[in-house]
């Protein structure tokens, strides 16, 4: 029985190398393979997966070593279509094989360009020293490990469990399976689909993967749709979505707020990422490093608003703030029947908003009649926002309606609006500031 066994193993195993029956080669697969395992839990199927001796070979591009280790997908994953092992930098060093042609070189210089474009908190450098390189670019005649064939255009790696990016990116300059002529555009976009690949992006068309909040259920457009290689063009809306998941944009914590003698401390949500501050004129730099920016107001007795910002290598983010005291330039009002410029003195629904808009802040109101201007209507309340509702009912005549506002750094005088209260049946009034 022993012997029958044995001959019937090798006798299976002979079968399923043939390389004339791709799916009895499938079938062969060791299924004790922990990677093996880790792609069958993701949902490819045998005829997705090509065991090419050292890695294995995902549905025609994605590239899975046997001496890596990967994460299985999570149960109830948040995260086009994610690969269950997260890059957690965001500076990358990216190699490109100097021994490349121009195209292919410029090609991947563009690709590159296209990713920093995207506005993520992902910044791809390229580097001159392959030791340094997280990523290396170049031809796959440059790996004795690689040989594609002349319908594959390239091939990526997917991170690992290391945090890092895949390290591999091949190339085919024979590649001659587009009814035309290969194009400059057909070799960036290629480029930059296997760059997804590497950062963790999977085929945007494929069901396997986990389908990234935000994204189309499909994406005719995806520059990471897979088997797409001669109509690939650029990111879609839903690859940006995608990376900008993956990789968050760098953004700027502190307060909205300054007080005119206040010296207050910005940090950056992304601390790899070279940055260069800059500010408002109306804001001094007390000190500043790569993750932080500590900021004062030039001037005690401004206020208004300013900025705080940080330039990227790739891009620019601002933080707006206010600085010192709230301030009112206008008011707007309009009457309880929809029209802008005067109140009906038998409406209600007199509202009013205050300019400029500003959170955080609070305001009373009053009006005063003319001639003499005495108070008439003086609401004790801290009413919330930049709008509300007059709940009063004047007489006809001209009135003053005045707003105080305030916010954590102080109060502001009183500033009014000349408003005529009018008998709205017989017609309008107007009014001004002053």
């Amino acid at each position: 029985m022993k012997k029958l066994f044995i001959l019937s193993l090798l006798f299976t195993i002979l079968v399923g190398c043939s390389e004339e029956d791709y799916l009895v080669e499938n079938e062969s697969l060791s299924q004790s393979d922990s990677v093996l395992k880790t792609l069958k839990s993701w949902g490819f199927s045998d005829d997705q997966i090509e065991d090419k001796g050292t890695y294995y070979l995902v549905d025609g591009d994605m590239v899975f070593y046997k001496n890596k280790k990967y994460h299985a997908p999570k149960k109830s994953s948040t995260k086009q279509r994610e690969h269950p092992n997260a890059v957690t930098i965001n500076n990358i060093n990216v190699f490109i094989n100097p021994n490349m042609n121009l195209n292919w070189r410029n090609a991947s210089i563009s690709a590159i360009g296209r990713w920093n474009a995207a506005s993520s908190g992902l910044f791809l450098n390229i580097t001159a020293t392959a030791a340094n390189a997280h990523i290396q670019i170049m031809y796959d005649s440059q790996d004795p490990s690689m040989n594609l064939a002349s319908n594959v255009f390239g091939r990526g790696t997917f991170p690992t469990t290391n945090g890092l990016p895949g390290v591999r990116i091949w190339v085919n300059p024979d590649f001659n399976a587009c009814s035309g002529a290969i194009t400059q555009n057909m070799r960036i976009s290629n480029v930059q689909h296997e760059l997804g690949h590497n950062l963790g992006i999977m085929h945007t068309n494929q069901t396997s993967a986990s389908l990234i909040p935000g994204t189309p259920n499909s994406d005719a457009q995806s520059v990471m749709n897979g088997g797409k290689a001669c109509s690939i063009n650029n990111f879609s809306a839903g690859d940006f979505l995608a990376i900008r998941h993956l990789f968050p944009p760098l953004t700027i914590v502190g307060s909205s707020l300054i007080c005119n003698t206040s010296t207050v401390t910005y940090n950056a949500s992304i601390s790899t990422i070279p940055i260069n501050w800059t500010t408002s004129s109306n804001l001094q730099i007390v000190s500043s490093t790569n993750t932080s920016i500590t900021v004062r107001p030039v001037n005690s007795a401004f206020n208004g608003s300013g900025f705080i910002q940080a330039t990227l290598p790739s891009h620019t983010v601002r933080r707006n703030i206010w600085v010192g005291e709230a301030v009112v330039d206008m008011i707007e009002f309009e009457n309880g029947i929809g029209e802008i410029g005067y109140f009906c003195s038998s409406h209600t629904g007199n509202t009013y908003s205050i300019f400029p808009r500003l959170s955080g802040t609070t305001h009373q109101i009053r009006l005063r009649r003319y001639p003499n201007l005495s108070i008439v209507y003086s609401p004790s309340t801290n009413y919330s926002g930049d709008s509300g509702t007059l709940h009063y009912t004047p007489t006809p005549g001209w009135y003053l309606f005045e707003v105080k506002r305030t916010n954590p750094c102080g109060i502001t005088e009183w500033f009014g609006t000349e408003v005529e209260f009018v008998d709205c049946s017989n017609g309008g009034g107007g009014g001004e500031e002053f």
